[in-house]
């Protein structure tokens, strides 16, 4: 990878700009849950966002952003964590992505 594409990939992913799409995603979240948006306009948000509903009625299946392609130990621990806490089931992908599916 380029010098010019690393920067531009940590610019992407630094600190400021996850807290920025965090908010934006809690943002959208009230805004469905208070009923100025409905599920429809809702869907696309959600989607880009790497949130897909299962065939069961209440479950979702969580896709992860790994900046890069670079997940480090103590990040791979932080992801174990979250989906014992919050998940029932964990598979990872044909393409080693690794899905928290029923959360």
């Amino acid at each position: 990878m380029s010098v010019e594409a690393l920067s531009e990939v940590e610019e992407r992913h630094s600190a400021e700009a996850i807290e920025g799409e965090i908010q934006r995603f809690e943002e959208r979240v009230q805004q469905l849950q208070s009923g100025e948006i409905t599920e429809e306009q809702f869907r696309p948000f959600r989607l880009k966002h790497g949130t897909y509903g299962q065939r069961q009625p209440g479950f979702q299946m969580l896709r992860v952003k790994i900046a890069a392609g670079v997940l480090k130990p103590n990040h791979l621990r932080v992801l174990a964590g979250i989906a014992d806490d919050y998940s029932t089931g964990r598979d990872i992908s044909p393409r080693a992505k690794m899905f928290n599916s029923t959360l």
